[in-house]
């Protein structure tokens, strides 16, 4: 007994020491026990009476048993409880020969708590506490005795520790059968009914808080239940005399988890700071790239329909090279090795060619293999032979309303660059006006939903090549190679050069400045909301945003998670931005476009922005 108080007293000092820590946050509006907890638990329970009551720890059997209460705290120094115990208790005595007892017992108590973590003897808000607890209540008792083994052979216990069918006897000191006992308990030990299996019951004890959480909390106690009966063993000695004075008793160990019904889950500082903050604002459930993750959690936003994301909405790259495997023409690049838009290795030696034919290209020289384009500097065209050529440019010119039937061979095959898909068909002029595209467009209509396709070719490697200049050249991140049927293709769209004139002209009326590119690190300080409409692993000119989305105003770069990030506008609230988001979109018909707030030059989170406006 001295140990384990030695032990106890150790978990105290220990509950004192954490009490300086401030696990829980709690306002005074708010208490996570204004209502009742459900606490449920084992509990192991030790006889402690006639039988060797000397020593509880190295006589006593342990017994499991279930303990279950609702408790409810109406102060902070005080609660009431109902508690429940379903248990056993057991004894073997060989110095009373044959004799031993096993009694079920249930105990009913009603209890007062005393709470310790007051915020006078400890601090409430610590993570562990203590309390102390005292009640009255009822329990019921059969003591029942294993007397017997399965042949009806009383057990007799000589002093060599056999236990035989007979008694000792000095003359036969051979005699006698030995025989194991079975446990069974099968006979009742009160067999006239002359003693009352209900007696009254005082619990008096102490416990040990861990709080895990506002709404979960561990209780670990240590009680010892007076009872007003001596026939828990069915024993009874001569000189026990009144209520308690020689009555049996037991100690009881409860282990409990504790559910405490008004509490909240667990809150962080900046949780309780914010916790009116109303986040439903963030429309939280928008997919814009339907991949199946929420556009606030997408980290990957505008993934092609079809292509597996992981939870952040997120391609798989199996090589790490930092390009998704669909578009990966290198699955299994040297781990480190630095590679172009389509995981491709870069050599020195590519590297080196690659400056030297666009420093060309800027000074206005092309090289021999290279076809110098007429009035377009981004025609893809220009590496392909005439032949090709011709097969792509050719076509009906149409005018924008009038839809042009497809030239096209009944059940050809061949393969295509599909740029891009829509709900709605749009105007013959749009991949012009949006990507300065000028060349002929392929249409098919399937289940509602228009597909647009450019360029036609016999094999795939023509068509990837193709691809590769048409991402380059016309920024068009999402297209990909499709093998096509002709029957597939229901219209063309081709811009007539008289609208690319008059287009040109207007747009050259309208504006003529060219935007500005400015860090986001040399922006003014403080938060503001812009719109993403660009991320790029290359850097793009500011012509790029005036020819496709005629902004001529300033455009704001910041290079993060390896690519360049582009966005618009200065707005002091969340509601601003996302509804001029909406407007660009809807007048450019795009999607993947989104919110970002940035706090002194550093990007953040929605939910961050929102905090930060609380305060």
């Amino acid at each position: 007994m001295l140990r384990f108080t030695k032990i106890w007293f150790f978990l105290l000092l220990l509950a004192q020491g954490l009490s300086a820590q401030d696990f829980y946050l709690q306002d005074s509006s708010y208490n996570k026990y204004r209502l009742p907890s459900i606490v449920i638990g084992p509990a192991f329970t030790s006889y402690k009476g006639d039988y060797n009551s000397k020593d509880i720890f190295f006589n006593a059997n342990f017994n499991k048993g279930l303990s279950v209460a609702c408790e409810y705290r109406v102060k902070d120094f005080l609660g009431v409880s109902l508690t429940g115990v379903f248990s056993k208790l057991t004894q073997n005595e060989k110095d009373i020969p044959s004799r031993n007892f096993r009694t079920n017992l249930l105990e009913i108590s009603a209890r007062g708590i005393f709470y310790l973590d007051n915020n006078i003897t400890m601090k409430r808000g610590m993570g562990l506490s203590t309390f102390l607890f005292v009640g009255a209540g009822i329990m019921s008792h059969n003591a029942m005795g294993d007397l017997k083994d399965s042949q009806g052979r009383s057990y007799f216990y000589w002093k060599d520790g056999t236990v035989r069918d007979q008694a000792y006897d000095p003359e036969n000191p051979l005699g006698g059968t030995i025989i194991q006992r079975d446990y069974e308990y099968e006979t009742v030990l009160d067999t006239s009914n002359s003693v009352s299996n209900m007696s009254m019951v005082i619990p008096v004890g102490l416990g040990l808080k861990f709080k895990v959480s506002d709404r979960i909390e561990t209780n670990v106690m240590l009680s010892y239940q007076f009872t007003g009966t001596d026939y828990l063993d069915f024993y009874h000695p001569e000189q026990d005399k009144g209520i308690f004075k020689g009555n049996d008793g037991y100690w009881n160990c409860m282990i409990t988890i504790q559910y405490n019904l008004g509490g909240k889950a667990f809150m962080s500082d900046e949780d309780v700071h914010y916790q009116n903050v109303d986040f439903a604002v963030l429309e939280t459930d928008n997919d814009e790239d339907g991949d199946g993750v929420e556009d606030i959690k997408d980290k990957c936003a505008g993934t092609p329909q079809g292509v597996a994301v992981d939870s952040k909405g997120c391609p798989p790259d199996s090589d790490n090279d930092g390009i998704p495997d669909y578009e990966d023409k290198e699955p299994n690049s040297v781990a480190g090795a630095q590679v172009d838009n389509y995981g491709v290795t870069i050599t020195e030696q590519m590297m080196y060619e690659y400056y030297v034919r666009d420093s060309l290209l800027t000074a206005g020289y092309y090289p021999e293999d290279m076809k110098k384009p007429e009035g377009d500097n981004k025609n893809p065209y220009s590496y392909l032979d005439k032949d090709t050529q011709a097969e792509n440019k050719t076509g009906n010119q149409g005018n924008g309303t009038n839809y042009t039937k497809p030239n096209l061979t009944a059940g050809e095959e061949f393969f295509s660059v599909q740029v891009s898909s829509s709900a709605n068909r749009v105007e013959d002029e749009y991949f012009f006006k949006n990507f300065n595209i000028k060349d002929k467009v392929y249409v098919s209509e399937v289940n509602g939903l228009y597909k647009y396709y450019i360029g036609k070719f016999k094999t795939k490697q023509e068509a990837d090549d193709f691809l590769y200049n048409i991402k380059n050249n016309y920024y068009l991140d999402n297209s990909f190679v499709s093998s096509v049927n002709s029957n597939q293709i229901s219209q063309e769209m081709v811009v007539s050069e008289q609208f690319i004139s008059d287009y040109l002209a207007q747009k050259a009326a309208k504006s003529n400045k060219v935007p500005e590119i400015k860090e986001i690190s040399a922006d003014q300080s403080g938060l503001v909301y812009r719109v993403q409409i660009s991320s790029r692993a290359v850097k793009l000119p500011p012509e790029f945003f005036l020819e496709k989305y005629n902004i001529s105003d300033e455009v704001f770069e910041s290079f993060q998670d390896g690519a360049y990030k582009y966005s618009i506008g200065r707005f002091k609230t969340y509601k601003q931005a996302r509804d001029y988001n909406i407007e660009f979109q809807n007048q450019y018909n795009l999607k993947g476009t989104y919110v970002t707030p940035y706090n002194n030059g550093l990007r953040i989170t929605v939910q961050e922005a929102l905090k930060i406006q609380q305060e």
